[in-house]
C-alpha cells in the first residue's frame, strides 16, 4: 500500500505542478501555457499501395508561435500481400521523400497469423524558432507487396 500511495502522490504532484517529465531527458514542459499549445492531424480511412519509392501518406503543416517541442504520432496498419514475405517501413519525418533510421519497420508473410499488421510510431522534434513546420508520414516497400491503410498523423506543439 505504501508503494501505491507514493506512486499516486507522484502522479498527483505532476498534475498539480502542471509539468510533464520526459524519461531519460531533462526536458520539462510546463502545461500552463496552454494558450500557445497547438495540435493538428491528418487521417482518413483508405488504402495506399506502397512501392519501392518513398511515398508521403499523411502531411501536417503547423505554424508554431515560438520555440518548443513537437511530439508527432503516427498509426495505421499494413496489409502484407506477398505469399512469401513482405517488408515495409514508415517514418515520421520533416523531409518529404526520405525514410530515416527512426522508422517503424514491418515484415512478415501472407497468412492468417500476420497479414494485417498494426503499426504505431512516436517521435519528438526540437523547434528552435517560430514559423511554419511540416511533418510527414513517409512509407515505402522494401520487398514483397504491401498496402498501408487507415493511416493517421497527429502533431502536438508545446512551447518552451
Amino acid at each position: 500500500m505504501i508503494h501505491f500511495t507514493r506512486s499516486l502522490a507522484f502522479i498527483i504532484a505532476i498534475f498539480i505542478s502542471s509539468q510533464v517529465f520526459a524519461h531519460n531527458k531533462v526536458t520539462v514542459i510546463p502545461l500552463f501555457k496552454s494558450a500557445q499549445t497547438e495540435a493538428a492531424f491528418d487521417g482518413a480511412n483508405g488504402e495506399v499501395v506502397l512501392t519501392a519509392t518513398d511515398t508521403v501518406i499523411r502531411t501536417v503543416v503547423m505554424n508554431v508561435p515560438s520555440a518548443g517541442v513537437i511530439i508527432a504520432n503516427a498509426s495505421g496498419y499494413m496489409d502484407l500481400n506477398n505469399l512469401a514475405s513482405s517488408y515495409a517501413r514508415c517514418s515520421i519525418t520533416k523531409d518529404s521523400t526520405n525514410i530515416d533510421f527512426n522508422a517503424a519497420i514491418i515484415s512478415g508473410g501472407h497468412n492468417s497469423q500476420n497479414r494485417l499488421i498494426p503499426f504505431g510510431a512516436t517521435r519528438g522534434f526540437d523547434i528552435t524558432e517560430a514559423g511554419e513546420v511540416t511533418f510527414r508520414l513517409v512509407c515505402n516497400e522494401y520487398s514483397g507487396t504491401t498496402d498501408i491503410s487507415d493511416a493517421n498523423l497527429t502533431v502536438m506543439f508545446f512551447p518552451n
